[in-house]
């Protein structure tokens, strides 16, 4: 029961700190590898899922895609 209490705190939290983030402008939001639609993905989670972890999942999906996407061009200009 505390290990719950203690994530829903902590959801709550950053949920609140995923509100900022909201007033940054898109070129900001896409310094840290996010776009605005993930900020609205990561806030309709349900309120005890940790808003941060959804955000960080999709800011190293887009890094990923971005370097398959650069080795696939270099792969392409090789060949």
């Amino acid at each position: 029961v505390i290990d719950w209490a203690v994530n829903v705190y902590r959801a709550w939290k950053n949920r609140r700190d995923i509100y900022h983030l909201g007033a940054m402008s898109d070129h900001e939001l896409a310094d840290i590898g996010l776009a605005r639609g993930d900020l609205h993905v990561a806030w309709s989670q349900r309120f005890d899922i940790d808003p941060t972890v959804t955000l960080g999942r999709l800011a190293e999906a887009r890094a990923a895609k971005a370097i398959r996407d650069a080795v696939e061009r270099a792969a392409r200009q090789v060949c």
